[in-house]
């Protein structure tokens, strides 16, 4: 597996998986492009724990044993601003809706290559920082000057 992380920064990576070879896979893409991954095997689970782990994107299972996505976004949504994406094997698109309707950022369709994931991250995590900087900081570009 060949995964470079030059484009994207190192991130706190929440995966909310049910499934351990599908976790076992995003935990060991995460990681070998240098972030940091942590790991629930159920909504409530990750629910408990969000508030000790503050991460910069989560990462979550279209269909979890314990709690529906739909309902795990609203949730995810009202204590955080950081982007979701949801992973699933449904291709219905009136799901992927009703998910960016109850606070999804996207929805990516099982199985996604490592480079789509990756590049969704990391254009994530871009926009994310920019809405949240403050004018003039290194995340945002200056004006071009103009030649003399």
């Amino acid at each position: 597996m060949n995964v470079s992380t030059a484009e994207c920064a190192p991130a706190k990576v929440r995966v909310i998986e049910s499934n351990p070879a599908i976790a076992e896979i995003m935990m060991l893409v995460l990681t070998t492009a240098g972030h940091r991954a942590f790991q629930h095997t159920s909504g409530r689970q990750a629910l408990r724990a969000h508030a000790g782990i503050g991460p910069d994107v989560i990462l979550l299972a279209g269909s979890l044993p314990d709690v529906a996505a739909e309902d795990m976004c609203r949730e995810l949504r009202a204590r955080t601003a950081v982007p979701i994406i949801v992973l699933s094997t449904d291709h219905d698109p009136d799901l992927a809706e009703a998910l960016r309707a109850e606070g999804a950022s996207d929805c990516l369709r099982l199985p996604v290559h490592t480079r789509e994931l990756l590049d969704r991250i990391s254009t994530l995590l871009q926009e994310d920082r920019q809405a949240i900087a403050p004018p003039g900081s290194a995340t945002t570009k200056p004006a071009p000057s103009a030649a003399a």
